[in-house]
């Protein structure tokens, strides 16, 4: 075989996936020894995750990674500017496909919905309240 048929396998064989990937944009948070870090889930399977940050993540450090009420722990594997691969320590088989996919919708769900600068809007935008009003509301 050429060295170019060569070339050809080995960058093959990198691409295959050790398992399916789920697309998400979930916020979770990522925890090391000293710090910890919000990111969010690009996509995630039973063995790693792609995560992006708005700082710059570890590099190989062991992390856990929190999202909605799971615990997932691993390493950074890769990063790329702000982009990083998780790699699990474990395989997600303590977690059924379903449970990991209704965490992450959730999460994903939840970060859709909630909409800070709305709300802080909102908030800035009713007027105080004046005594009576308040007394009022205690009437029945």
């Amino acid at each position: 075989m050429t060295s170019f048929g060569n070339k050809m396998q080995v960058l093959a064989r990198r691409e295959k996936r050790r398992a399916t990937r789920m697309n998400a944009n979930a916020p979770a948070i990522i925890q090391t020894t000293a710090s910890r870090l919000a990111v969010t889930i690009v996509n995630i399977s039973a063995s790693g995750a792609r995560l992006i940050t708005s700082d710059y993540p570890p590099s190989r450090q062991d992390v856990q990674l929190k999202v909605n009420g799971l615990s997932l722990f691993g390493r950074i594997a890769w990063r790329r500017d702000k982009t990083i691969g998780m790699r699990f320590d474990e395989a997600l088989h303590d977690y059924s496909p379903a449970e990991i996919h209704e965490a992450v919708e959730e999460a994903s769900a939840l970060n859709n919905e909630f909409d800070r600068e709305a709300v802080l809007k909102e908030l800035m935008n009713k007027a105080p309240r004046t005594k009576n009003e308040e007394t009022e509301d205690l009437l029945p």
